[in-house]
């Protein structure tokens, strides 16, 4: 059988062949046939599709490549021995730690233009630059729950029972326990349905907007609001119209603005969502919104509200439940009501509460819950303890409440010195502008620096006040809130250090006019 299809096989290739050849020379006339007939019709389709097939055999077959690696080793220029010697004679290296400087107290040192924080202790600040420990008048720790032992118990009670981390989100091995209790806790303790935690808290501002208003939505913010309202406003990419701060007429002629465009452009106020998105207390203005009026225009006009009242949390109200209690409203006027855990709790993260639904879609569409590291459980734990020493011992609140009169009153007693108090008496953020003629002719970054200045001979006098910065991203359009020296407030600040902090800063401002404005 072997030889039988080896002879088979010699037989038929020469027949084999002979039709290879002839359908070879059938399909080339062919070929040249359609080719000829192509170029008589349409030669410039010939002509260029000639030149492609050309430039592909030139780049396959012809062209030559030159490896980098080869180039880069044949342009390198070597050095002789006595200049490789010379260069390393030469090199000075940078120490991988700055050398520490000896502590210095005079104005003009550029140490001190930065106050760098090494060391918290209670209400004692321990800043590079400064031999003395500072008083503590910078930080939200509004109830000094951070002093607490019981917080440092919690936490590391829940440390050693939990570890660290979260492992993940919420959605995927991140949900602990604990999680869901601060969840519920918050819920229970501002009378809403549910709650729905973040790990941070300024992502809990910027998602839950985000989750909220889209593209083509509207969005009315008070100018003064905070920079994470801002970020979540340009995450959401809807229009949006600013008012002046706490101004309600302002409002609502923006309001009546927008109703007219629709009823002229005959456009369907249902077709897209809007909501009016402010602070209850002002992180940068130090006051509060006027809630009750907000809810009015509201309602008057259709719209939701979203209340972030990360500052008022523990401070307002009489048991510390915020703006709605502050005013004496229901919860449940406000639709998306957010927190945050980490100053009045002096814990990591927000809390975000309201209806059913309004937490519902926060779980699926919040990018900062849905793709973020779930918060560790520890601090979590923290958040827990706080809200009971919170609701325990409601004279922390009562405490507070009167060392913002008492620097208030303080100030109030004292004669006039280019400086003025533009928050209200309710708020532990105190903050101290320029007025008259120090801010009708210095610009912006001049009146920032006779802030400065005047802070930092506050800080000569062993008192750590604040002057804010304001991102220079364009998150707040170029209408940045106005500078000012920032002073906050806890709940253990003794009477005699809070007035002589306000002595401090009202001898400084003096100090700085007198060589400020001789010239």
């Amino acid at each position: 059988s072997k030889h039988f299809f080896v002879k088979m096989i010699v037989e038929e290739t020469p027949e084999a062949l002979k039709r290879i050849g002839e359908i070879a020379v059938a399909a080339s006339e062919a070929y040249r046939e359609w080719w000829w007939r192509t170029f008589i019709d349409e030669p410039q389709h010939v002509v260029i599709e000639t030149f492609l097939i050309l430039f592909i055999l030139w780049l396959v077959f012809l062209k030559r490549t030159t490896l980098p690696y080869k180039a880069s080793k044949d342009a390198e220029v070597g050095l002789t021995d006595r200049e490789i010697d010379e260069l390393v004679a030469d090199w000075e290296p940078e120490p991988l730690v700055p050398e520490d400087k000896a502590p210095r107290n005079d104005l003009d040192s550029d140490d001190l233009a930065e106050f760098v924080v090494e060391k918290v202790d209670g209400n004692s600040l321990r800043v590079v630059g400064y031999r003395n420990p500072l008083l503590n008048f910078v930080g939200f720790d509004f109830l000094a729950l951070g002093q607490e032992q019981k917080h440092k118990d919690a936490a590391r009670s829940a440390l050693n029972h939990y570890g660290c981390g979260s492992c993940g989100p919420r959605g995927f091995y991140g949900t602990f326990d604990v999680h869901m209790k601060i969840e519920s806790e918050m819920a229970r303790f501002f009378g809403a349905d549910e709650g729905i935690m973040y790990s941070d808290a300024a992502s809990m501002v910027t998602s839950a907007i985000a989750a909220f208003a889209k593209r083509g939505d509207i969005l009315f913010i008070d100018e003064a609001c905070h920079e994470p309202i801002w970020t979540g406003a340009r995450l959401s990419r809807s229009h949006v119209y600013r008012y002046k701060h706490n101004d309600m007429k302002d409002l609502e002629a923006k309001l009546y603005g927008v109703e007219e465009e629709d009823r002229r452009l005959r456009r369907d106020a249902k077709g897209h969502r809007r909501f009016i998105v402010t602070e209850g207390l002002f992180k940068n203005a130090g006051d509060i919104c006027y809630l009750q009026k907000v809810l009015e225009l509201k309602e008057r006009f259709k719209y939701r509200l979203i209340l972030d009242d990360t500052f008022a949390f523990g401070v307002l109200g009489a048991t510390g439940r915020g703006t709605c209690e502050h005013h004496d409203v229901p919860i449940s006027s406000v639709e998306v009501l957010m927190v945050s855990l980490a100053h009045t709790l002096c814990s990591v993260g927000g809390v975000c509460v309201g209806s059913k639904e309004v937490i519902d879609h926060q779980r699926l569409s919040a990018a900062g819950y849905v793709f973020s590291a779930s918060a560790p459980p520890f601090v979590s734990q923290v958040a827990v303890a706080g809200l009971s020493i919170l609701e325990s011992e409601p004279v922390r609140i009562i405490r507070l409440r009167e060392n913002i009169h008492k620097a208030q009153n303080e100030f109030s007693k004292l004669p006039p010195c280019g400086l003025r108090l533009r928050s209200t008496e309710y708020s532990p953020i105190q903050h101290f502008e320029l007025v008259g003629h120090e801010t009708s002719q210095r610009s912006r970054e001049m009146q920032t620096e006779i802030l400065s200045q005047i802070q930092r001979i506050v800080a000569t006098s062993g008192f750590a006040v604040a002057v804010p910065r304001y991102s220079d991203l364009g998150i707040y359009q170029g209408k940045s809130p106005a500078p000012s020296l920032r002073m906050t407030l806890n709940c253990t600040h003794g009477s005699s250090e809070i007035a002589n902090c306000v002595k401090a800063i009202h001898s400084a401002a003096k100090d700085v006019q007198l060589v400020r404005w001789a010239c």
